[in-house]
């Protein structure tokens, strides 16, 4: 059977479409895929952005706390400096006791 011009660019045409519908197939899945993948690593992204601002938060956090500390720490290293002076003194005292009574200790 001899085809005609017709038969023929009909022929031509399906397998054009048939192509372009194949070839358009690929390329949405194809972008599909990417947009996955752009999506996930968006997420990743947000998520290390979110880490990175409570890290922060809990640094500024800890600061004011280390602020809080260090005054405490001030407060007692200066009541431990004046029980250092008075036990200084206590001993001086107890010294000269000593030294006056010739080394003699009781023992109790």
């Amino acid at each position: 059977m001899p085809l005609n011009h017709h038969t023929h660019h009909a022929r031509t045409h399906v397998h054009i479409l048939t192509l372009t519908h194949t070839i358009f197939t690929h390329t949405h899945t194809h972008t599909q895929i990417k947009r996955q993948e752009l999506q996930s690593a968006k997420e990743r992204l947000e998520n290390g952005v979110d880490k990175i601002a409570q890290a922060s938060a809990q640094v500024a956090d800890l600061q004011i706390a280390l602020k809080d500390d260090l005054v405490v720490v001030e407060e007692k290293k200066a009541q431990t400096d004046k029980l250092i002076v008075s036990i200084g003194k206590e001993k001086a005292v107890v010294d000269e006791a000593v030294e006056v009574r010739g080394g003699v200790y009781l023992c109790v």
